[in-house]
Parts: structure tokens; sequence; C-alpha cells
């Protein structure tokens, strides 16, 4: 009794008070509480959007946005505030070390990463003679890789030239005329927008001199998720809504509107851009659409990298050269070990999710069917309970299953985040007096006792990939899957998520040897 009350005072100092529901599966009509952590830029634009303009609430998501001023305070975040979130392609990689996965491009920053002069630094670029001509930057950071390419491509080293800061804004004073003694600290500096687009309307003879698109050095942002907390078809939700936002910036038809989404957005975040200024970020800032994002995600010619994994790649190469990645073991800086397009092949395999990400018209009785597939898509495990007795009905307070799901594992092993439709996993029915197929081994040689972790069942156990040479798959073998034999009756799984909205063959949402 003790133990059940200091769980409970646990629980309850996160502010996770159990919420008891009559409602299983646990995907029912109920709002989806869902976080999404951001920074200020084009790419949180289309979350805004999607906000405002009820994209995710269609989709059945209560969405909270959560601002972080850095990727590295978003990355290394302790309280894990956020499921979904977006970051440069260096925080990406970082990410992927710490088992994130990037499951989508969520912009192309490259003509907007910018080699920018004052007057001055416009006149002496680029023969940088003077011992004087230093250029503002931020260390280790995308700014520097597209600097050092655009130097790179001038055929100069300058590398004990660098002025390094901390943040933009401080680069961006320090080129200002007459910062000191009536004249710039520096002339040259690293300048990604907003920040360039206003440092070239405010001070007359300023000029670019290089961007990442000049010299080919490719800078993306991309979309992660913390695939242990988030169910795949939840992910593919939020980004149809993203998509759907997307849609709706690059279309001309929409421009003004746009324009109006992103002044709003960025006053509410302390800038004040000039319309112009707008107009030059709408277009130079790379938005992709779901056709583009599977074509620059796909396996290139022979099993070879993407195109987004051979970009990915060059930032990697230039992380090493820094130290700021170890290469003791190359598959931890591969970006194919932590890039994912299954959940982008999760919205394309569903005909009204599809539909809804490319722009199309959706009706409201299409939505309606969606979200009841979402109803019946999981099956709590039944019967389950936890270590200290409780069920799944336990974990449907909003952030349960984040702080406890992967802990408190009842009898059999497997805790709320293999159990609960709410935490990821479900898809079976009674475990009593239920035996596994004996020597059943997946395709790549895994046993049942494999799948009571990591959600595995809701994410592979129907998938043929994971299917024995038999033909058999996990929720046909396993009980823990929802199968295995009973009596002398062999229980088929309840449907799972994978494939009740109609999963491709051979997709894997989840981890895996």
């Amino acid at each position: 009794m003790m133990f059940l009350l200091i769980r409970r005072l646990w629980l309850s100092s996160l502010g996770l008070v159990a919420a008891i529901s009559l409602m299983t599966p646990c995907y029912a009509w109920a709002m989806e509480n869902v976080s999404i952590g951001y920074q200020t830029n084009l790419a949180a634009v289309a979350h805004y959007m999607a906000v405002e303009r009820r994209y995710y609430q269609d989709l059945g998501l209560n969405v909270e946005m959560v601002l972080y001023p850095s990727g590295d305070d978003l990355i290394n975040d302790v309280n894990t505030s956020w499921d979904f979130a977006t970051a440069d392609v260096i925080y990406n990689i970082f990410g992927g070390q710490q088992g994130l996965l990037n499951v989508a491009i969520a912009m192309d920053v490259s003509a907007t990463t910018q080699l920018v002069g004052n007057d001055r630094g416009t006149q002496i670029w680029p023969t940088l003679e003077e011992q004087d001509d230093d250029i503002c930057t931020i260390p280790d950071s995308v700014l520097q890789y597209v600097l050092e390419a655009c130097l790179q491509a001038q055929g100069i080293d300058t590398a004990e030239q660098f002025t390094y800061r901390t943040d933009e804004s401080d680069c961006y004073q320090l080129m200002t005329p007459g910062h000191l003694s009536g004249v710039a600290a520096v002339n040259l500096g690293t300048l990604s927008s907003p920040y360039f687009m206003a440092f070239l309307e405010s001070f007359p003879g300023s000029s670019t001199l290089c961007s990442g698109t000049l010299v080919n050095a490719t800078v993306t942002h991309g979309h992660m998720v913390r695939h242990e907390t988030i169910h795949p078809w939840t992910v593919a939700k939020i980004l149809a809504g993203w998509l759907r936002a997307v849609e709706f910036m690059v279309d001309d038809e929409t421009r003004q509107e746009t324009i109006n989404f992103m002044a709003d957005f960025y006053e509410n975040h302390g800038l004040e851009l000039s319309p112009s200024s707008l107009e030059l970020e709408r277009e130079l800032i790379g938005l992709f659409g779901l056709t583009q994002q599977l074509e620059l995600m796909k396996e290139g010619h022979g099993g070879g990298p993407s195109e987004y994994e051979v970009w990915t790649h060059e930032v990697v190469s230039f992380l090493l050269d820094k130290s700021l990645l170890s290469n003791d073991n190359n598959t931890l800086v591969r970006p194919a070990t932590f890039m994912d397009d299954q959940y982008l092949q999760l919205v394309q395999s569903n005909e009204i999710l599809r539909l809804y990400a490319t722009g199309e018209d959706v009706s409201p009785d299409q939505l309606a069917q969606l979200l009841q597939d979402d109803a019946a898509a999981c099956v709590d495990i039944d019967g389950w309970t936890d270590s200290v007795g409780d069920g799944c009905d336990f974990y449907d307070s909003e952030n349960a299953c984040r702080e406890a799901g992967d802990s408190f594992p009842g009898p059999d092993g497997l805790t709320a985040n293999g159990a609960c439709c709410r935490c990821g996993g479900g898809g079976g029915s009674s475990l009593d007096s239920c035996t596994d197929y004996p020597g059943w081994l997946d395709s790549r040689g895994n046993a049942c006792d494999w799948y009571k972790s990591d959600n595995l069942c809701a994410l592979n156990g129907d998938l043929e990939a994971f299917a024995a040479p038999d033909g058999t798959t996990p929720s046909e073998a396993c009980c823990i899957c929802g199968g295995g034999t009973r009596g002398d009756t062999a229980v088929q799984a309840a449907g799972t998520t994978a494939s009740k909205h109609g999963l491709p063959g051979g997709l894997q949402l989840g981890g895996g040897p």
C-alpha cells in the first residue's frame, strides 16, 4: 500500500492525475494532446497555420506548441516536453545519436544561410587581404558550415580570422556601421533568415556575398519524434496537418494570406519584418509537399542513400572534422540510422490522410470516418495490469505514458508502452492460457520475447516484412501481440494501427536489430 501511495503522489506531482475512462479502445473521439517543439522560423509558421486553420483539430489533435531558444535546448530538454519537434540538420544529427528519429524534411534553408557584407565588406570581398578583415560566425553551426564552403569556393583559408559569437544578433551588431568608434567591428558575417533580410534592408551598400545554395552546401531542418512515446498514427496525422499547411503556403493563390500568417507569427515572437522581407523568405526557403518528401527520402539507385541522406552526410563530415562526433562507430553517425520515411508512407497509404495532406477537399464525413477508424484501430491488451495492479485506464491522463509508460512492468514483463494503445502499444487479447508458437522466429531471427518492449507489436506485429519463412506474422504467433495458441485455437490479433490504416506490405515503423 505504501508503494502504491508513493507512486500516486509521484504521478500527481508531475500533473499526472489518472483519468478513469470506460472507453476501450483508447483512440476514441476525444482529442489527443500532442506537444510540438519549435524555434522561430518558417517551418514553425506552418505549425502555427495548422493550429489557426484547425487542420490539427480536423485530425483529432489538440496541439501545444513549445518554444525553444536553440536546437541544443530542444534536444536536451530533460523534461521531454515535446513529442514532435523541428530543428536544423546539426541537431537532427545530434538527436539521432540520442535515439530520436528524423521523419520528414521541414525546410531547405540553403538560400537563406548567407555570408553578408556591410558596405565595406562588400567592397573587400573576396580578397580579404587586410589583417582586420575578420568574419563573424557561430562556431560549429550550419552558419560556419556554409561559411567554410564559401571560402573554399574562393580558395581562401581564413580560419584564424573568424570572430566567434554565440548568437546571430551579436554578429548583426558587430557588422553594424558605427558600432565601434564610428565603424563596424567586423565587415563580414554569416546571417540566416530573418537576420540577413533585416540587415540588408537597414544598411545601404550591404549585400549577400555567398549562400549555401551558391556553393552546393545544402542546409535543411528536419522533423523529429520521440518514437517511444508517440504512436505512429499520431505522427502521421501531425505530418498530414503540417503538410496541408505547406500546400497552402506555397500556393500562389494564397500568397497574401500566407504573408499575413508569417507577419502575425513573427510579430508574436518579437520580430517585425517588412512585406518585402516576408516575400523574400517565402520565395527562398524550400518547403516540400508529400510527393517531394517521399522522393527526396527514397533510396537511391541500387539501394544507395537517398538525396536527403547525402545532404545530411556532408554535415556529418563537417561535424566529424570539428571532433563534435565520435568516429569510433560509424553507424552512430550514418544518416540512414536515424532517418525514417515510413511515417510519410503511412500518410501516403491512407486515402483520406493523403488527400488531406496534399491540400485536396476532404468532406466532414471523411474526416469523421478517419477518427472513427482511430477508435477501432487499436485495442488495449485485455487483462493487462502493471506492477501495482493498474490497467490501461490509469494511463489515459495527459502525460502518464511519457512519464511512467516504461516503468512498472506487469507480471509478464510488459509495460504500459507495450500494453496500452494510449502509450503506443496494445493490439492484442487476453494473455491467460496462451502459448507462443513453438520455435517461432521472425524474418530477422527475433523470438516472441523481443516484442515485449518498445511498442513493437503495435508497430511491426502485422507486417509481412517481419513474418517467419512460413508467412506467420508476430500478431499470429506471439501471445504478447494477440496471437499464439489458446487451448486448441490460434488467436489472431485485433487489428493494429498499422493494418487498420492500410500500411503497405513491408513497412516498418519501429526499432529492431
